[in-house]
């Protein structure tokens, strides 16, 4: 089954050779630990059992101190993720919009930023 890093932003996944993926720790605390470093509010309820065996990071995240004799597939049993891009603003939203969706919340009810602007669209004059 291929798997895809589960970072907020990025798109790696076993496929890609010159990238690893990581199985998240087995012990609750470090696998606390990285979803804090992560900041994916997806996985927060997820127990460290359930990310050990669905989700994975990649070698991305991982700054090259984290790696065991300079092989890049092999972490160190006290690696912790450090290096992650801010992601997209729009991946952010579409992040909360899921969440707030499985959620069952009313996405009308959430406050608005002060400098969007709603604008009208006739989707036909695009076809």
């Amino acid at each position: 089954m291929p798997y895809t890093c589960c970072a907020i932003g990025c798109n790696s996944f076993t496929v890609n050779p010159d990238i690893s993926l990581f199985r998240f720790p087995k012990d609750h605390e470090r696998c606390n630990t990285w979803k804090t470093k992560i900041k994916n509010s997806n996985i927060d309820k997820f127990t460290a059992e359930m990310c050990y065996n669905k989700l994975r990071l990649c070698s991305k995240h991982f700054e090259i101190e984290m790696f065991s004799s300079m092989q890049i597939n092999r972490l160190k049993s006290t690696a912790i993720p450090t290096v992650f891009s801010a992601g997209s603003e729009a991946e952010m939203i579409q992040s909360k919009v899921e969440v707030h969706a499985k959620e069952n919340i009313d996405l009308n009810l959430l406050p608005l930023r002060d400098d969007f602007i709603e604008v009208e669209m006739n989707l036909s004059e695009y076809r």
